[in-house]
């Protein structure tokens, strides 16, 4: 799991002749450098030498915010082509797409892209149409989204790939991250993450919500193959 907590540090070429906003704001971006999750995905798009172009975040927080903005507002893409040229950020969670949209507008990327709320368990047929209806991108990014999916649209995990495929172009790449499931028990030391998983839980159905459900590497790829993804 990424820590959101981590230091970010600006890279060094880039540290002469910025203002201190623009200080402020790199201060708070999140580089692939950083972050060996989106270190991995940058190191794949270069190698597949295929710019992020319009990129879907098909389920956004202010960490994966912080690194699309890296992206843009960043010189630092120019050279290899992988900018990002347009964003859609979905939550389907409103304090989310609120706190999301405050950070894009500190981080100076908010006329760049959109930030909204729905659900990709939408169809057409709803008062508010289908998600995205229509839109096709070149990248997707789905970041600890099928783990997140439990509280918002259940029992639709198994739908989410051919979803977000319909808005996949020709060629694209999606990128999926994820956790896998935290066993009830584990011997010696490490039960003690177990017990702290518990306890989070807990927590959240203290609060009348519904909790993470994760899902491991196997089940992730079959369904992705299922959805045409290889």
């Amino acid at each position: 799991c990424a820590s959101s907590g981590a230091l970010h540090l600006i890279p060094r070429r880039f540290r002469k002749n910025i203002s201190k906003k623009q200080q402020s704001i790199m201060s708070k971006l999140v580089y692939g450098s950083d972050d060996q999750l989106f270190f991995c995905i940058e190191k794949v798009q270069a190698s597949q030498g295929k710019p992020f172009g319009r990129l879907l975040d098909a389920g956004t927080g202010t960490h994966s915010l912080r690194w699309i903005s890296s992206l843009i507002v960043g010189e630092r893409m120019e050279d290899n082509g992988l900018k990002i040229e347009h964003y859609t950020a979905v939550t389907a969670d409103e304090k989310m797409r609120l706190n999301v949209l405050k950070e894009a507008t500190d981080l100076g990327v908010e006329d760049t892209g959109d930030i909204i709320i729905g659900n990709w368990q939408s169809k057409r047929d709803d008062v508010e149409g289908e998600l995205c209806d229509g839109d096709q991108f070149d990248t997707i990014l789905a970041d600890y989204l099928v783990g997140a999916m439990d509280g918002f649209s259940p029992y639709y995990q198994d739908q989410i790939f051919p979803r977000l495929v319909k808005h996949l172009k020709p060629g694209g790449l999606i990128h999926v991250i994820g956790l896998n499931p935290i066993p009830d028990k584990a011997p010696g030391d490490a039960d003690i993450f177990c017990r702290v998983r518990k306890l989070r839980d807990a927590c959240i159905l203290l609060a009348g919500h519904r909790c993470y459900r994760e899902y491991p590497v196997d089940w992730i790829e079959r369904h992705m193959e299922r959805a045409g993804l290889n």
